[in-house]
């Protein structure tokens, strides 16, 4: 295994194993590209729901939007 790979194995087995709630959103494609099991369990859905833009998904993703705004102000 090279040393990206490694890398890469070790940061995904943190994200996914975080007490923390995270997901990881891509601004080029604006979706969801990942979410950890802490934060669908905080919100109550499952991975694909919130993947595929569904209640918990689209909820965040209207918050980040509007914070988005001020954002490209900058």
């Amino acid at each position: 295994m090279d040393y990206l790979a490694e890398n890469h194995s070790i940061l995904d087995q943190a994200f996914m194993m975080s007490p923390v709630g995270m997901a990881v959103w891509a601004i080029e494609a604006e979706k969801w590209i990942k979410v950890n099991s802490a934060l669908c369990d905080i919100l109550g859905c499952n991975e694909a729901d919130f993947l595929h833009n569904k209640v918990c998904g689209s909820l965040i993703a209207r918050r980040r939007s509007r914070r988005g705004c001020h954002l490209k102000k900058l």
